[in-house]
């Protein structure tokens, strides 16, 4: 017996668009994610290469309507933005 598979709906936020639509356009335009390390203070800014998102926690806090004492981590909010 053979099972299924169902497709309910996609979603995607990464370093080149923040849903379906953005990354399919940088995709086609070749637009390259990958910098060197801006957006936190580190000791490795300029050792490594990252793709990293634009978007600020309290930012998704606001466009999902979380309270900002919300014990989501920075995975689960971009779970449930690409959601």
């Amino acid at each position: 017996m053979s099972k299924g598979v169902a497709i309910t709906g996609m979603g995607i936020i990464s370093a080149i668009g923040n849903n379906v639509a953005e990354n399919y356009d940088a995709l086609i335009q070749e637009k390259k994610g990958i910098s060197r390390i801006s957006k936190i203070d580190t000791i490795h800014k300029d050792a490594i290469m990252v793709g990293e998102i634009d978007t600020t926690n309290e930012q998704f806090f606001k466009q999902l309507n979380l309270p900002e004492d919300n014990n989501y981590g920075r995975s689960a909010l971009l779970g449930v933005a690409a959601a």
